[in-house]
């Protein structure tokens, strides 16, 4: 369930993502054995999905069409019998606290707050987590000062993203939760 190095490995990709100029447009992805996953993408923001072989959970990858300074993945993992309180707060509070463990102790930090995101019919929590040793640096390909990490519920999905920052001014995230808080599971 858990590809996020290897999705991770996947965001210089995104580097090479066409300009589109599209106005805001509905996106569905499909979730292989259950359904789809419905995103209201606005205008200068391009995808990609990574759909691998199998019952694997997809990936989509989100970056400005023309320049930007941040990269988002997006995990995409559905219901398993395993966890009878899916979605709930404590299953959310769960995924993301075992997602950032690595970049916690990647970024020398011991704990970030952790904080209720609102904007949308869909629950979710977010994390900030910033890597001290490259803020105020040249942006280099692949290293994020700052990173946002959280979990959306959305019917029978779970998505799991991460947005990379070189810069927080704009700040991206609030735009990019916004989408991810009204996306829409079709199973």
């Amino acid at each position: 369930m858990h590809r996020r190095g290897l999705v991770l490995a996947l965001l210089p990709l995104l580097v090479v993502l066409m300009a589109s100029n599209s106005p805001a447009r509905k996106k569905r992805y499909p979730v292989p054995g259950h359904g789809t996953l419905e995103l209201q993408l606005p205008e200068g923001l391009g995808d990609l999905l990574d759909q691998p072989k199998g019952d694997v959970p997809p990936a989509i990858a989100l970056r400005p069409d023309s320049g930007g300074s941040f990269g988002v993945m997006i995990i995409v993992a559905w219901r398993d019998s395993d966890t009878p309180d899916f979605g709930s707060p404590e299953h959310l509070r769960r995924v993301l606290e075992t997602e950032r463990a690595p970049y916690l102790k990647q970024t020398g930090q011991t704990d970030a707050p952790i904080v209720k995101l609102s904007g949308g019919p869909n629950p979710g929590i977010a994390d900030d987590l910033v890597d001290q040793s490259l803020v105020g640096k040249p942006p280099e390909p692949g290293n994020w000062p700052y990173m946002r990490q959280g979990v959306v519920k959305t019917g029978d999905l779970l998505l799991e993203y991460t947005i990379m920052m070189y810069s927080r001014d704009p700040d991206p995230a609030p735009g990019i939760e916004a989408i991810l808080l009204k996306a829409v599971h079709h199973p």
